[in-house]
C-alpha cells in the first residue's frame, strides 16, 4: 500500500507546510521516522498538541510502531518527563547512552513553558488541527492560532537577518476548512484542487493530497462496509470536504440598509436587511463610527454597547430570518462563525 512521500514535501522547503490526507496514508508514521533520522544528525523536533491531557495519549507507545518494523536497527526508544529518547545498542554494549532527540509541548501550557529551553529543534509539527464542527468534545483553543504562533515563537527564538533551521509541519483530514489555520495561513475560503499550492509569498505550503486507497478501505475494511455511502466515508477515506463554501454566500446588495451591529464573542457582525429581496445580510464589517452596536455575553459589553437578552426582538426577528432561509453571508467564514451566534439562540 502507498504510503505519502514526505521527502518530496520536505524537497519544497517551506517554513510552514500543511499536509491535509485521509486517514491511514502514513503521515505522522513517515514524519516521525524522518524525525528519528535528524536525531543521528543531532536535531531534535518538537511534537506539539491542543491539551495537556492529550499528552499521555500521544506519548504512549510512541515509537513502537517504528520499532515493529525494524526501521531503526540497533536503536531502542523511551518517553520520559515529556522528552523522547533513544540509544544505540549493540551486542557489545552493556549499557545503553540514552540521547535526547524531541520535546512534547502543549499549548495549554505554552505559558507556564517560556522559561523552557529547547535546542537543535529542526522539525515542528502538530497533528490534527482541522476539528470537525460536529465533534462534541474536542474544540479549538480561545486564540488558539495567536497562541500556536506564539508557542513557535518561544521555540525558534528568532534572531533577525538569521535564517532559522526550524520547519513546521501541520497534520489534518479533509473535515473542515474554515478553522483557525487555514484562515490566517491560507486567508482562502475556497476549496483547493489536489496537489500542492503556494501561500503568503512561498512561506506556507498546503498539500491537500488525493486518495491513494479510497477503494482498498471502502471495500476491505470494516469501518468501510458499515459507512457504506455515508457522505462521511468521503472525508475518511476520500480526502473530500463535504462543506459547501458558496452555500448562502453572497455580496451585499446596493439595496440593503445597515440595522445594528452585533457583538458575540469578540467578533462584530454587521446587519443589513434589503426590503426589496426579503434577506438580511450578515457582513464582517460595520460601518465607521456607527453607535448601534449590541453584545450577547456581558465579556463583551463596554459603556458604549448595548446589552440585550436573548428574547430581544431584533434577535427574534433574526431567527425568523434564518428559518426562513433568509440569511446571506458576505464570506464563508462570516457564515460559520456567526452559526456560533445561531448556536447561542438555540437554533442549529
Amino acid at each position: 500500500m502507498k504510503h505519502y512521500d514526505w521527502n518530496k514535501t520536505f524537497s519544497y522547503d517551506a517554513f510552514i507546510t500543511n499536509v491535509c490526507g485521509a486517514r491511514g496514508i502514513g503521515k505522522t508514521y513517515g514524519l516521525r521516522r524522518a524525525a528519528v533520522g535528524d536525531a543521528f544528525k543531532e536535531w531534535r523536533f518538537v511534537e506539539l498538541c491542543r491539551y495537556a491531557s492529550q499528552m499521555e495519549a500521544i506519548e504512549n507507545g510512541y515509537f513502537d510502531k517504528l520499532q515493529e518494523n525494524g526501521e531503526f536497527k540497533n536503536t531502542i526508544f523511551k518517553v520520559q518527563k515529556h522528552c523522547a529518547y533513544m540509544a544505540h545498542v549493540t551486542e557489545d554494549s552493556q549499557d545503553a547512552v540514552w540521547q535526547h532527540i524531541g520535546y512534547f509541548k502543549a499549548l495549554t501550557n505554552m505559558a507556564t513553558d517560556k522559561q523552557t529551553t529547547v535546542s537543535h529543534v529542526k522539525k515542528v509539527w502538530m497533528d490534527e488541527v482541522q476539528i470537525d464542527r460536529d465533534d462534541k468534545y474536542h474544540r479549538y483553543l480561545p486564540n488558539e492560532y495567536h497562541t500556536f504562533a506564539k508557542c513557535l515563537s518561544t521555540i525558534m527564538r528568532e534572531v533577525p537577518h538569521v535564517k532559522s533551521p526550524v520547519r513546521v509541519y501541520l497534520m489534518s483530514n479533509a473535515v473542515d476548512m474554515l478553522n483557525p489555520y487555514a484562515e490566517n495561513l491560507f486567508g482562502d475560503e475556497s476549496i483547493p484542487d489536489y496537489g500542492y499550492r503556494w501561500y503568503k509569498n512561498k512561506l506556507v505550503l498546503l498539500h491537500y493530497v488525493p486518495p491513494v486507497h479510497e477503494k482498498e478501505y471502502r471495500e476491505d475494511t470494516l469501518l468501510g462496509r458499515l459507512l457504506g455511502d455515508d457522505p462521511e466515508a468521503d472525508s475518511m477515506f476520500g480526502n473530500k470536504y463535504l462543506t459547501d463554501p458558496d452555500k448562502f454566500v453572497e455580496r451585499k446588495s446596493s439595496s440593503a440598509r445597515f440595522q445594528f451591529a452585533l457583538v458575540f464573542k469578540g467578533r462584530r457582525f454587521g446587519l443589513w436587511l434589503d426590503m426589496k429581496r426579503a434577506c438580511m445580510y450578515i457582513c464582517s464589517a460595520i460601518p465607521a463610527n456607527t453607535t448601534d452596536v449590541v453584545t450577547l455575553t456581558m465579556r463583551d459589553n463596554r459603556l458604549d454597547y448595548e446589552a440585550v437578552r436573548r428574547n430581544d426582538s431584533r434577535l427574534e426577528w433574526i431567527k425568523d430570518l434564518y428559518y426562513m432561509g433568509a440569511l446571506r453571508y458576505d464570506t464563508a467564514a462570516t457564515r460559520e462563525h456567526f452559526n456560533d451566534v445561531l448556536r447561542f439562540f438555540g437554533v442549529v
